[in-house]
């Protein structure tokens, strides 16, 4: 699929590749630095979409947890570069994961053995322990939301239905959105 013109304008320094998938709020399009020849996803996400559909809080709710959870490069979570708005979008460019989705994975190769769901199923493990060591709770685990990168390890994404527990004290669950 061709990339949206905008993905050259926003991100000047790279060069559109491909539409990586069309989300309801934007596009994530696969992007190569013209500097150093690297590839990055830029989620780009239409402003007038998301205060039409009051999915602002939800996109930095999303940056909060890229920018908390993200930030120490945990080998679960995605990596985000950046994140940044122009006058019509928001933007996050994060790390580009070859490997697909655990959904695509699935269609492709059908059931998993026991074994490869065993190892799938403690990756994500990790990484959700990772997002609630910094007291994220993580609302929208699903197929499509578990990337896979170019050694076959998961990647969890898309925060923007995340929470953030209030308070570290165990009988105080409240969770802000």
């Amino acid at each position: 699929q061709t990339p949206p013109q905008s993905a050259a304008s926003i991100l000047p320094g790279c060069t559109p590749v491909r539409v990586l998938g069309q989300g309801s709020f934007g596009t994530v399009v696969l992007v190569r630095e013209r500097a150093t020849g690297a590839l990055f996803a830029a989620k780009i996400m239409s402003k007038a979409l998301l205060v039409e559909e009051r999915q602002v809080a939800n996109v930095v709710t999303e940056r909060r947890v890229l920018r908390e959870a993200g930030a120490s490069s945990h080998p679960f979570v995605v990596k985000c570069y950046a994140g940044f708005q122009t006058p019509h979008a928001v933007v996050l460019v994060l790390e580009y994961l070859p490997g697909g989705d655990m959904y695509d994975l699935l269609k492709q190769h059908g059931c998993l053995e026991e074994s490869q769901a065993r190892f799938y199923i403690a990756e994500i493990l990790a990484g959700l322990q990772e997002l609630h060591r910094h007291r994220f709770v993580y609302r929208d685990l699903e197929l499509e939301n578990i990337l896979i990168d170019q050694r076959g390890h998961i990647r969890l994404t898309d925060f923007g239905l995340s929470g953030k527990v209030s308070s570290s004290a165990w009988h105080d669950r409240t969770v802000f959105d």
